[in-house]
């Protein structure tokens, strides 16, 4: 109960969004995070924390997710890194607001959400790196998404940065 009834807690984002009405949701795959069990989580912003979805014990969702890549780990290495984040539109939405255009809109706010993510990577030390070359199908059934009313439309991975 708060003490004074005049106070109102207001939370804002950190990447905008067309009519603020937010059409994507933030996935973590922990995969070596300290403090986190491994498996699927769902970034809740209004509350500022990590909901567990999955666990990789139970579900193997950390083996789904990296099969689904359409890369060999040689290339990227995906199974090296701390977390992966996924971006899952829910595009409509910005279309019941936007029509067709709300497709753009949508595009446009998973790069300023990308670009943040690698933003906080660089500030605590970790090396990003971003990737589209995912199995449509595979990647959205390893996270219990339909594909239609949402779907993941971009990745970046995210640990410690390779020594050149």
């Amino acid at each position: 109960r708060r003490e004074d009834p005049a106070t109102v807690d207001v939370t804002f984002r950190s990447a905008p969004s067309p009519g603020a009405l937010y059409g994507l949701d933030v996935y973590v795959v922990a995969q070596r995070v300290r403090g986190l069990e491994p498996g699927l989580y769902l970034y809740q912003p209004r509350f500022d924390r990590l909901l567990l979805l999955q666990t990789q014990a139970e579900h193997q969702v950390v083996d789904r997710v990296r099969s689904a890549t359409a890369y060999p780990d040689q290339t990227i290495t995906n199974s090296r890194a701390g977390a992966v984040f996924l971006l899952v539109a829910r595009h409509r939405k910005l279309l019941r607001k936007y029509g067709d255009r709300g497709l753009r809109y949508l595009f446009i706010e998973a790069g300023e959400m990308t670009q943040n993510i690698h933003l906080s990577a660089v500030a605590i030390g970790l090396g990003s790196t971003e990737s589209a070359s995912f199995y449509d199908d595979e990647m959205n059934e390893a996270l219990g998404l339909d594909g239609g009313t949402s779907a993941v439309v971009h990745m970046v991975l995210v640990g410690l940065a390779a020594h050149v």
